[in-house]
């Protein structure tokens, strides 16, 4: 069962795992290749640095359930992959907003 908590009309449950210590030049597909052996892979993100499109180091991988995602955290924290050593957990309550937060406007001193 995968814990789940209703907040402002989405769904925040513990399926998505960061992963650190990924190399700069490592894919999507190598990630999902990676966590793949350890459950369904439903959405991989490696976070770039823009000017370059080198990896900075760290990832989401959300798996199919909360157990897929607890058998890879056990199986591959501490491990060494090209390389590095990997720091996995599952993120306690992981959104994505839908829609980017606009800037307020400044108030101007009366």
């Amino acid at each position: 069962m995968v814990s789940q908590v209703q907040n402002g009309g989405m769904i925040l449950d513990k399926r998505v795992v960061y992963v650190g210590g990924l190399i700069d030049i490592i894919s999507d597909g190598e990630l999902r290749d990676l966590l793949g052996a350890y459950g369904l892979v439903a959405c991989v993100t490696v976070i770039r640095y823009k000017p370059s499109g080198k990896s900075a180091g760290y990832g989401f991988v959300e798996m199919g359930s909360e157990e897929q995602a607890l058998r890879a955290v056990v199986a591959l924290d501490g491990a060494r992959f090209q390389g590095h050593y990997l720091r996995l957990f599952v993120m306690p309550q992981f959104s994505v907003r839908s829609k980017p937060l606009s800037p307020q406007p400044k108030e101007s001193p009366s």
